[in-house]
Formats: C-alpha cells, structure tokens, sequence
C-alpha cells in the first residue's frame, strides 16, 4: 500500500498535542500545589484549595466534552482545536494571575478547553489514518497523555521544598502553569499557516468531495486514493442522505432515544466508567500525596513520581507494539484483569505497610497495564468503534468520573484508609473484564465500515 507517511507523522503528532495538553493540565498541580499555595497564601485552607482546583479541570473538561461534538460537526476538526487552542491560551493567561480566584477561574477555563481537546484527538487521527495503520499511529494520542504527565512531574523537580516564601525560586509554578498557553499558541498556528486540511469523512459529510480528495492526496498515494474514499464511503452518505433530506443531523436526545445508536452509546459510557475506576487518576494526580502518606519525603515523594511515570511513558511503546499483535478486545480484558491483580497486591501492601519501593514498583506496574488496555487501546478503540459525537459523551463520562474519583479518592483514604481504595478499584477491574468479555466488539483487522455495521448500523 502507498501511504505518505512522513506527512501523516507530523500531522497525527501535531493533533496528537491535544493529548499532551489535556495531561499535562491535569496532572501539573500533583507536584506544585505546596509552592502555589505559599505564593497565594491559602494557609489552613491548602488542602481545601488543592482538592477543588485538582477537579476543577476535570470539571471544566465535562463542560468541553459535551460540546466537543457539536463543535466538531459545525466547525470541523480541524477547527474545533484552533476553538480549543484559543480557550486553552486565555485560560492560561488567567490561571497565573496573582489571585486565588483568577487561579480558580483559570483552571476552569483551562478544563473546559482540556475537554475538546480529549474528545477530538483520537476521532481526528481515525479519520486521516488509512486501517492498516490505526495500530500504529492510535496509540500516539495515549503517547502524548503520557509526555504531559512526565514533563509536568519533571518540571516540578527544581521546586523547593521547604522556606517556600524565602525561595525566589518558588514561582517556577507560574512558568509551569502557562506551558499549555505557550503550546496551545504553537498548535493554533501550525493548523493556521501549515496544515489547512480538514478531516476527509467530515468534508464527504458535506458533500466537498474535490476539498476531501485534496486532504487524501496527503496521505494516500494516487493509486490508492479510491481507498482512502471508500473508507468513508457509507458512513458519509449516510450522512448526507439526512443533510440533503433537509433532515436535521442526530441530537444527542436522539442518540440516546434511537435504538441503533443503543449499543454503541453503551459501550462507550461503560468503557469510559471502567478506565476511570482503574484509579490510574487518582494516582496521576495525587502521586506526590501517595507516597508522603506512605512515608516519603516531600521531596523523595517527587522522585517516586518521577520514576513511575517514566515507566507510564516507556509502557505506551509497549502498548504499539501489542496493538499490532493483539486484538483490541483481548488487550482490554488482559489489561483489566492484570489491573485487578495489581491493585489488589497494593492494597496489601499499604494495608501492612510494606516497604515504600513495593508501592514504588506496583503503581508503576498500574501505569504499564492501563497504558497498554485502558489507555492506548481505549482511545484506538473510541476512534474506531464511536461516531464523534457518541465518542463526545464518552469523553463526557470519562471526565465526569475524573471529576467524582479524584475528588471522593482523598477524602475516602482520609476516612477509611487508602487501602481501601485500592481493593475497591481492583474489584471494580475484576467486573470490568467480565463485561468486556461480554459485549464488546473486536475491531481490529476490519474496515471503518465493517465495524460501523456491527456498531452502529444494526
């Protein structure tokens, strides 16, 4: 097969910057709330603050996700990022604004731009990736989350850790919080001046067969350029049967009342509730918390994280690798299944206070087994198996989940001990494999259309 891959490289990795974005935005706080809530002076309400601003990115994203459909279908893909990028810089400018408020309203606005960016990626990378390439280039966006997890937690490194107002130093912060800004402003502008092609399904959507033939030519070489139409063939026609009808496109109230998007719509909340019950968040973004409860230094707790991310970020490689081996709905229920077995062993482990380094090597094995099924699989799986708008309420669920674990996960290991919490996340994987086996559809080795019929058409 002929395919322009040096092109469809750098545009997956420059859509692919959404995943690195929304990552990094959530996960950036994990090892800076102390030196902002020195600067900002929260004093006996710290902990209060770094809860409610640790969610309110995941909360500002549910707001993103829901809209993330309907922005994509009006404005397209690619415009919907240029959207998220210009919402995600504003945010950016107001979060390091010496106020706790603007700090509040800036984490929010941050989140919201977090939630497009979450929910457009992996439908955008599907839709210029020719089939025999989705293993490959599919798990780039979970590659990307990964990165922003690891620079966020490396940037947090030079933090002090104590004298945090006689530190000069201990703004740092400010610089780290405006990251995304600076990055949102380079995706705003290659999509500007560099790569002015749209998705080809949405231009097929709306009947601009000559601008969709033009956006395959980048990848598809002319020989195999009727391919790259046929791929979409049905699913936009489909669509413009309804658009030239006169018929309005799908509400998301007909999404949910119709019975052929039933399936679909179910495996995609399902999906996005077992991701988040792995409790992969819970430790993203309170990893730092984690390991001081387990007895580390402030300081020691920073390195702890450090080296289990890096493992989170070598694990996404992995993940490439088995994606081309493996079916999509073998590596979910191994993945879940191997989850379930590792969060058991770590509630073990902190129930009988083991030495720090086995919760070093198990939360680090948490990071590989979701990277590899939850992670990289996951997202794969919604760009292939989901309509944008069905993979938009996924994305919603996935982030309201955030929102709910990661704001319940401190207060129930404050209450009944973080234990807990670890047996009841691996209960929830060993559930979660058994409804994978269950109702999921395997996708992999078949065409865009051949999983649509087994998706959604029927």
């Amino acid at each position: 097969m002929g395919y322009k891959e040096k092109y469809l490289l750098v545009a997956v990795l420059h859509i692919a910057l959404c995943g690195f974005l929304f990552a990094y935005t959530l996960s950036v706080m994990n090892t800076c709330a102390d030196n902002i809530s020195a600067s900002l002076d929260w004093g006996d309400n710290q902990d209060s603050y770094v809860t409610l601003f640790s969610t309110l990115v995941p909360i500002g994203a549910v707001f993103g996700g829901m809209t993330a459909g309907i922005l994509s279908n009006k404005y397209g893909r690619r415009g919907s990022i240029m959207i998220a990028d210009s919402v995600m810089f504003f945010g950016s400018c107001i979060v390091v604004l010496p106020s706790t408020w603007s700090f509040g309203i800036g984490r929010f606005i941050t989140g919201v731009a977090s939630g497009f960016f979450l929910t457009i990626a992996p439908v955008f990378i599907n839709e210029i990736t020719p089939d025999e390439l989705i293993p490959t280039y599919g798990p780039i966006v979970q590659i990307t989350n990964n990165i922003g997890v690891v620079v966020a937690y490396f940037l947090g490194l030079p933090l002090p850790s104590e004298d945090y107002n006689d530190d000069d130093f201990n703004n740092w912060w400010i610089f780290m919080l405006f990251v995304p800004g600076i990055l949102s402003f380079y995706q705003f502008c290659y999509f500007l001046l560099c790569n002015k092609h749209e998705s080809p399904l949405w231009l097929l959507r709306y009947e601009k067969k000559d601008e969709a033939i033009i956006a395959l030519k980048q990848v598809y070489d002319d020989e195999d350029l009727e391919k790259g139409i046929k791929r979409f063939d049905r699913s936009s026609k489909e669509d413009a049967k309804l658009i030239n009808s006169g018929e309005k496109e799908y509400s998301y109230f007909e999404i949910f009342k119709l019975k052929k998007f039933r399936k679909m719509l179910r495996v995609g909340i399902i999906l996005g509730i077992i991701q988040q019950f792995s409790g992969v968040n819970s430790a993203v973004i309170y990893s730092t918390y984690i390991f001081e409860e387990l007895g580390g230094s402030t300081y020691m707790a920073r390195i702890y994280t450090i080296i289990t991310v890096i493992v989170f970020f070598m694990g996404c490689f992995l993940s490439i690798l088995l994606l081309n081996k493996f079916g999509r709905k073998t590596m979910l229920i191994f993945g879940t299944i191997s989850l379930s077995i590792v969060m058991f062993l770590l509630g073990i482990v902190t129930l009988f206070e083991f030495h720090i380094i086995f919760a070093v090597i198990l939360i680090s094995a948490v990071y590989v087994f979701f990277t590899v099924s939850l992670g990289a699989t996951l997202w794969t799986y919604i760009g292939e198996a989901l309509t944008e708008k069905i993979a938009s309420v996924s994305s919603t669920v996935i982030l309201s989940m955030v929102c709910v674990v990661s704001g319940l996960f401190p207060v129930f290991t404050e209450m009944f001990g973080i234990y807990y919490c670890f047996f009841f996340f691996s209960l929830c994987m060993a559930l979660g494999s058994i409804y994978i086996w269950i109702d999921i559809t395997e996708t992999r080795g078949k065409t865009k259309n051949q999983i649509l019929e087994e998706m959604y058409f029927h």
